[in-house]
């Protein structure tokens, strides 16, 4: 029996169909791109403004989307928050 080490096995149409759509796939989430988060930056006044102040926590000068700030407000003397 002669052996051909050349000769290529038989694929059918659904295998061959299969890699092609697995390595679409493959290539495309290859290929994402991760979006950066979004910052924003937080602004504070007080009228007056010899009323007191704001105070912010954290005090960061970005906060990334989704982050949690609590704002205290700290009157001067001789004054009230309302």
């Amino acid at each position: 029996m002669k052996t051909n080490f050349f000769s290529r096995p038989k694929v059918s149409f659904l295998t061959n169909a299969l890699v092609v759509i697995l390595l679409a796939i493959l290539g495309f989430t290859a290929c994402e791109i991760e979006e950066p988060i979004p910052t924003y930056t937080l602004t504070t006044t007080s009228s007056p403004a010899e009323g007191g102040k704001i105070t912010l926590s954290p005090q960061t000068p970005n906060y990334p989307e989704g982050s949690q700030v609590t704002l205290t407000p700290e009157p001067n003397e001789n004054w009230v928050n309302q």
